[in-house]
C-alpha cells in the first residue's frame, strides 16, 4: 500500500498482482483488485481501470466499495467510449485441479481422529472436502462425538433449527492447518429444517416463509469458517402437481391460473402448459438461488456459492426432463451463483457406462469452457453391492470427465480406504484451480 499512496503505481500494481496470483483465496485479494483499478484510474488508463472495477463488482457486489467501483466503472466506460469487460487475474498454473471429495457424513469420534483423516486425504492429493451440513440428526448423538447412524453431517449452529453440536468449526480448524478447503452442502428446502419429525418431505420454494427461512439458514452457515456453500434441492422437474403458493405466483405473473392436470397428455408426453410452467419454475429457482447467494455473501463476501443440479440436466434428456437443462442454465446464470455441482451416475445394473460421463463432460464444457464453474461429482462406490467399482473403471471414468479440458471433479463417497492418490496420479492431469479460486 505504501507504494500506491506514494504514487508509484506501476510498482504497486506488480505487488497487487503478485498477491492475487500467489494467494488467490486471501482476503487481501479483494482490496488488491480495487487498488488495481484505482492505480490505473489515477494514470488515466480508462480501459484497464474499468476492467478491474468491473471485476471487483462481479466478485464482491455486496461490499462497501462496490458502489464506488460502479461509479468509477461508469466514468471509465464514458471516457473509453464503450463497455469494458472484466479483467482476468493471473493464476498460478498447477497440476492440482478440482480434487474434491464429497462427504455425506463424518463418522469421526474426536477432533484428533478428524485431523488424522483430513491429513490422510491431503496426502493423497485431495484439496477440497464438500461436507453435507445439517443441524437435526435423528439420533441424539453428535456425528463427531459418537455413532450417529442417521442424518449424519457437519452440524453447525443456527437460530432456525435445534442444534446438536458444531462440526463445521473443528473441521475448518483442522482443514485450515492442512490447506484443505471446506465447502458445506445444504438442502434448505428439506422439511427436517422445519419439522421435528424430519422425513423426506420437501418444503415449497414458492412459500415466502420457506424462502425467508432458507435465506436465514444460508446466512447462519455463512458465519462459519467454510470457504464455500453448495445449495441442493433447487433443481427438479415439475410434476403433475403444483402447490397453492406456486399456482398463485404463476397467476400473479401470467394473469391466469395454470391447470396441473393439463401438464401431460393422455400418452404421458409433456404439453405446452408443462413447458410454460417449467420455465416459470426455472426462473423462480434461479431467483431463490440468487437470494440465497446474496444472503451468504452479505455475511461473507469471499464465499463461493455453488448449486447442485440433477445430472440429467447435463445429458440428452427426454422431453419430460428437458426442463432440468433449462433450470440448470438459469441457476448457472443467477446473480451471485459461482457454479454448479452435478452427481453423475455411470453404472446401471452393475455395468459401467462411460458414455453418460462423456455426454456430461461435453455439455459441461459447452456451458463452462473454463472448467471453473461446473463441478462433476463421480461416484466410486456401489451402494447396492457395497463395493468400490474396479480401479480401471474408475480411472476410465475420471478420464472421460476430464477429457474435454479442465474440469472440476468431486469423488464420492469420502472413504479413507479409497486410494485417491492412484486415481489423481494416474488420471490425465488438467490445469486449473480448485473449487474456490
Amino acid at each position: 500500500m505504501n507504494l500506491f499512496y506514494a504514487g508509484q503505481y506501476a510498482m504497486a500494481r506488480d505487488k497487487f498482482l503478485a498477491v492475487a496470483k500467489d494467494f488467490p483465496d486471501a482476503p487481501e485479494v479483494r482490496d488488491a483488485v480495487y487498488k488495481l483499478g484505482e492505480a490505473f484510474y489515477r494514470e488515466e488508463n480508462w480501459g484497464e481501470a474499468g476492467a478491474y472495477f468491473r471485476l471487483y463488482i462481479d466478485r464482491y457486489p455486496l461490499t462497501h466499495n462496490a458502489r464506488d467501483a460502479k461509479a468509477r466503472l461508469a466514468q471509465c466506460e464514458e471516457r473509453a467510449g464503450g463497455p469494458i469487460e472484466a479483467a482476468r487475474l493471473p493464476s498460478r498454473v498447477s497440476p492440482v485441479v478440482h480434487r474434491a471429495v464429497l462427504a455425506d457424513f463424518l463418522p469421526f469420534p474426536s477432533e484428533t481422529a478428524l485431523r488424522r483423516a483430513s491429513a490422510q486425504l491431503v496426502g493423497q492429493g485431495v484439496t477440497t472436502v464438500i461436507a453435507a451440513a445439517a443441524t437435526r440428526p435423528r439420533t441424539p448423538v453428535h456425528a463427531l462425538l459418537g455413532d450417529a447412524r442417521e442424518r449424519q453431517g457437519a452440524y453447525f449452529p443456527t437460530d432456525r433449527a435445534p442444534v446438536v453440536g458444531d462440526v463445521i468449526e473443528p473441521l475448518c480448524r483442522v482443514a485450515g492447518g492442512l490447506k484443505l478447503r471446506v465447502f458445506a452442502l445444504i438442502d434448505p428446502l428439506d422439511a427436517s429444517w422445519a419439522e421435528e419429525s424430519g422425513g423426506d418431505a420437501r418444503l415449497d420454494l414458492f412459500d415466502p416463509e420457506v424462502r425467508a427461512r432458507a435465506q436465514g439458514l444460508i446466512a447462519d452457515l455463512a458465519k462459519t469458517p467454510v470457504a464455500g456453500i453448495v445449495v441442493a434441492g433447487l433443481n427438479s422437474p415439475p410434476s403433475g402437481e403444483a402447490s397453492e403458493h406456486a399456482l398463485a405466483a404463476y397467476e400473479k405473473i401470467a394473469g391466469r391460473r395454470p391447470a396441473p392436470e393439463a401438464f401431460f397428455d393422455e400418452t404421458g408426453a409433456p404439453t405446452a402448459a408443462y413447458a410454460e410452467f417449467a420455465e416459470f419454475k426455472a426462473r423462480a429457482a434461479a431467483e431463490l438461488a440468487a437470494a440465497l447467494a446474496g444472503a451468504a455473501k452479505e455475511t461473507n463476501a469471499s464465499l463461493r456459492v455453488f448449486v447442485e443440479v440433477d445430472a440429467r440436466a447435463l445429458t440428452d434428456a427426454p422431453d419430460a426432463l428437458a426442463a432440468l437443462a433449462q433450470d440448470a442454465e438459469a441457476l448457472l446464470n443467477a446473480p451471485g451463483v459461482d457454479g454448479l455441482l452435478a452427481r453423475v451416475p455411470w453404472h446401471k445394473d452393475g455395468i459401467a457406462d462411460t458414455a453418460v460421463l462423456e455426454k456430461s463432460a461435453r455439455e459441461a464444457h459447452a456451458l463452462d469452457p473454463s472448467g471453473e464453474r461446473i463441478v462433476l461429482a463421480l461416484p466410486v462406490f456401489d451402494e447396492a453391492t457395497k463395493r468400490f467399482y474396479l480401479p480401471d473403471e474408475i480411472r476410465a471414468a475420471y478420464a472421460a470427465l476430464t477429457g474435454r479440458g479442465p474440469r472440476g471433479v468431486a469423488v464420492f463417497p469420502a472413504r479413507l480406504d479409497f486410494p485417491y492418490n492412484s486415481l489423481f496420479t494416474d488420471a490425465p492431469v488438467v490445469q486449473g484451480k480448485d473449487l474456490a479460486p
